[in-house]
């Protein structure tokens, strides 16, 4: 579901967290030099290397030819807890992630707020076309119902609206980085991801700890970091994991003169 002002590329590349990105995108036209028509039967390798490579490795995508899907109504929650209940928050969401179904999907977001606490919640979806069964089975995870609660329904256009802050919000910049983990948090991490934020919070310094369910090809993959929020001074081996070499000799074979390049790149 692109937002709009990431555009059509970012998330068929992705093909990862959002519910509605595990069903495969497929991008089959690249501008290199010279240009490829890309597919699972043509260029096979380029195809492959160009789905979750990101980070300007490869070339500029074109064009794209996708399989469509029927564009439904979405339900969504939004579950607001007082930060006394955070860390019961964090821990009720893992096992949420862990065995909702693949119809259902939420981030947890932990942000610090000028006061000096924390604001503590989950935006979730349903494909189902209701989000009152998913956001009920996060409550009972978390064992408190939330303090404030919003259940709506959504045009499939509408919620690209709403995911994406608005059809005409502004750009801003922001630092970011990011940790892919192998497993749910134990209760120090919990302590001390908490802990971080609320230090910013105590500081008035803007900060948020945005936690998503990696599912589709993306649950597939190690513990790493996110291609699109490089880190200075973190190995490139952290994003791509055991796809590095593959990677490295696809580069290789389509830019040999590593034309497309920057500090973070393969080449």
């Amino acid at each position: 579901m692109p937002a709009p002002r990431t555009g059509t590329a970012s998330p068929i590349h992705w093909r990862a967290a959002c519910t509605f990105l595990r069903r495969p995108g497929t991008p089959p036209r690249t501008s290199l030099q010279p240009a490829h028509n890309v597919s699972a039967a043509v260029d096979p390798d380029l195809f492959w290397a160009l789905r979750g490579s990101g980070g300007g490795n490869l070339g500029v995508v074109t064009s794209f030819r996708m399989a469509t899907i029927p564009a439904a109504k979405i339900g969504f929650f939004r579950l607001t807890w007082p930060e006394s209940t955070a860390a019961a928050v964090v821990r009720g969401w893992q096992r949420f992630a862990q065995t909702a179904p693949v119809t259902s999907w939420g981030n947890l977001h932990i942000d610090a707020r000028s006061n000096g606490t924390l604001s503590i919640h989950v935006l979730g979806i349903s494909t189902t076309g209701t989000a009152s069964a998913a956001a009920a089975q996060l409550e009972s995870f978390v064992g408190s119902k939330a303090t404030v609660r919003s259940i709506t329904v959504k045009t499939h256009l509408e919620a690209v609206r709403y995911l994406g802050g608005g059809t005409t919000s502004p750009r801003s910049g922001f630092l970011a980085g990011s940790d892919v983990l192998k497993g749910p948090m134990d209760a120090a991490t919990i302590t001390a991801l908490l802990g971080a934020v609320k230090a910013a919070a105590r500081a008035k310094t803007p900060a948020s700890a945005i936690i998503d369910p990696l599912g589709g090809q993306a649950a597939k993959q190690p513990s790493g970091g996110y291609v699109n929020y490089v880190e200075t001074g973190r190995s490139v081996s952290t994003y791509y994991g055991a796809s590095l070499a593959r990677l490295r000799t696809v580069k290789k074979k389509y830019d040999p003169a590593n034309f497309f390049h920057t500090a973070y790149t393969l080449g």
